[in-house]
């Protein structure tokens, strides 16, 4: 029965399970993609060791790069679309325009049939109502149109089918994987590692302040040492100024005491010879006195 449609409405058919086999193969090589990735991600969360996906190590790297140049407000959601092989997102896209395109092609040959069925029903119509004929010529006519009416039920029946079919291979194979991969891939990048990095981070931030704070330390016993050193050569040199202002100001006294000794002695020599002045110019009196009565005496 399926082969009594018409040749237009076979080929519709076969064209169709070209495209239903192609969706299965596509369908089955973005099963395996998604499905290496999810034990990728299994593998890291338990062995804490890399797998052998190409796309979970490629968006790890992206998240890793993008912290280290300090982006956190990362859309990880974005990033693993964004990370997704072409040739994936492309074989993707073909699927759903397949799905479209059987459904399509099944309509187009259902509409195809009927329009064949409803010009070749009136065809034999008016030739049996012109030409008049029996029962054998009337059913040898409408074989046409039934031809065609089978060519509108089976492309749309298999148009049906292949679309429901289509949609339940790609439930059993690939869109599981998919969307676990994005779960377990999100709460990878977000839970755990951007909470290891951060916990590094902290690690690293505790590690750099007790070095600041050791290299403060160091720099101020540094200073310290080197200002007390300092006080030490300055104090030596201050010291021996006092020193030399004491002996100064000893030597000073005694040039003071020997000053008022000299002067001393000066004012002792002054009062003697003022004495011995004196007594000489007395001596000279008493002699002229002498002389003056030795010569009134005469």
């Amino acid at each position: 029965m399926f082969f009594e449609q018409s040749f237009i409405g076979i080929l519709i058919c076969i064209f169709i399970m070209i495209l239903a086999i192609t969706y299965i193969t596509m369908a089955i090589l973005v099963r395996k993609v998604y499905f290496k990735a999810v034990e990728d991600i299994n593998i890291r969360k338990l062995k804490k060791e890399e797998g052998n996906s190409i796309l979970v190590k490629e968006t790890i790297d992206t998240f890793n790069e993008y912290l280290k140049n300090g982006i956190k407000n990362i859309n990880t959601e974005a990033l693993i679309d964004e990370k997704i092989p072409t040739r994936i997102c492309t074989m993707e896209n073909y699927m759903k325009y397949i799905i479209s395109t059987v459904i399509v092609l099944g309509l187009l040959g259902t509409f195809i049939g009927l329009t064949g069925s409803i010009g070749s029903i009136h065809t034999v119509i008016d030739k049996i109502i012109v030409e008049g004929g029996n029962i054998d010529e009337f059913l040898n006519g409408i074989s046409i149109p039934l031809s065609s009416m089978s060519t509108a039920f089976f492309t749309s029946i298999t148009g049906i089918l292949s679309s429901i079919l289509l949609r339940a291979i790609a439930i059993a194979t690939y869109v599981p994987y998919r969307e676990k991969y994005y779960s377990l891939m999100e709460n990878y990048l977000d839970n755990i590692l951007l909470a290891e990095r951060d916990s590094d981070f902290e690690r690293l931030l505790l590690n750099l302040t007790k070095n600041m704070n050791t290299a403060m330390r160091n720099m101020c016993d540094n200073i310290s040492g080197t200002f007390e050193r300092e006080i030490q050569s300055l104090s030596r040199p201050i010291n021996d100024f006092k020193r030399s202002v004491d002996s100064l100001r000893r030597v000073s006294e005694r040039n003071e005491e020997a000053t008022k000794e000299l002067s001393s002695n000066i004012d002792k020599y002054s009062t003697a010879i003022e004495g011995q002045r004196l007594n000489k110019f007395m001596d000279d009196m008493y002699r002229l006195v002498g002389d003056i009565d030795e010569k009134n005496k005469r």
